[in-house]
């Protein structure tokens, strides 16, 4: 399973003033770091999409345990350190700062743990045409994560904007061990 979360920023950054959305922010800061970390192992990749990968927006304990890192072309050496990390300062060829000219459009530069170095990627143009069909012929293949979940009240689910649900408020989020849930009905093959 896919997991996008685009404009990350949105639900990870701090916020002062505002209890309850400060509490939000909380949750879901826990909850997109359990994913990060424990989803992998059950078929999650989870991919935090932002323009602004700074800790603050983007909490180095999530941040730092993505394995890996892609950015797009950078202003500054400290938005590609946001980015990618304090390696990238002695691999002056892959940094994105460095990636400004058209010429670029599609580069980035990106690390992946476990590997030394950084490597640039290039992705490919597709027309907006193209786009559309291949996103109709896919769209059966999405799913909402809620739908994913198994239908009991104890599961709470967090996005601003959502009112929680009740059982949210009785603090029974099981969420977390939602994601190691796994059922398998009899007639399936486990491999």
């Amino acid at each position: 399973m896919l997991l996008i979360v685009d404009e990350a920023h949105t639900f990870l950054a701090e916020t002062k003033g505002d209890k309850n959305r400060m509490e939000l922010v909380a949750e879901n800061r826990r909850l997109v770091e359990d994913v990060v970390k424990k989803g992998r192992s059950v078929g999650i990749c989870t991919i935090l999409a932002t323009q602004k990968s700074t800790g603050d927006a983007i909490p180095r304990a999530i941040r730092d345990v993505c394995p890996v890192a892609l950015s797009f072309a950078q202003r500054t050496d400290e938005a590609a350190v946001a980015a990618l990390g304090a390696d990238i300062r002695h691999f002056p060829e892959a940094n994105p700062v460095s990636l400004q000219d058209p010429v670029y459009v599609g580069v980035a530069s990106m690390v992946v743990q476990g590997r030394p170095g950084f490597v640039r990627v290039r992705t490919p143009y597709v027309r907006d045409e193209d786009v559309a069909r291949i996103c109709q012929a896919a769209a059966s293949l999405t799913r909402d994560p809620a739908t994913l979940l198994p239908e009991t009240p104890r599961i709470a689910l967090y996005s601003p904007g959502i009112e929680p649900s009740a059982a949210s408020e009785r603090c029974e989020d099981k969420s977390a061990e939602a994601v190691g849930q796994v059922t398998v009905r009899d007639d399936e093959d486990v491999a």
